[in-house]
């Protein structure tokens, strides 16, 4: 008998701390996919950010950029963004398009010929003290 009680009391501490816990997850989860409407901001599993523009059964189309649309499956819904957290994001988006701008205007050299990645790795092919004075391999050997 007391076997017995034993094994019923481990059955029922690992319902209680394995198997109940993931349960309310699952239905908590559940719930947040369903709440989801057209227009909420949501974060994905995968930590994109989007909203919500249309839905069907089991997916989400998201505008995660201005013009950029992704089909996502409802279940990969991490989280419905707060809109205090919105305000943060908008702030971010700006700071974003201010480097956006930054880069546009170093780009102008980069469309002038001057490629400093290009220029480096010419300059590598072409400084024989780099390779120790060693002459190229195969395409060098070439007639």
């Amino acid at each position: 008998m007391p076997l017995f009680l034993f094994f019923a009391v481990i059955i029922a501490f690992m319902y209680l701390v394995l198997v109940r816990p993931q349960q309310q997850r699952l239905r908590k989860q559940q719930a947040l996919v369903r709440s989801v409407a057209v227009g909420d901001y949501v974060v994905l599993q995968s930590g994109i950010v989007g909203r919500v523009i249309d839905e069907t059964s089991d997916r989400l189309q998201l505008e995660i950029a201005d013009g950029v649309l992704v089909e996502v499956l409802k279940v990969a819904v991490f989280r419905r963004m707060e809109p205090s957290e919105l305000a943060f994001t908008a702030v971010a988006a700006l700071d974003g398009e201010e480097g956006e701008t930054e880069e546009t205007e170093g780009s102008e050299d980069t469309e002038a010929g001057v490629d400093d990645d290009s220029q480096a790795v010419e300059d590598h092919e072409l400084d024989p003290a780099r390779d120790g004075g060693q002459e190229k391999g195969a395409e060098g050997d070439r007639t």
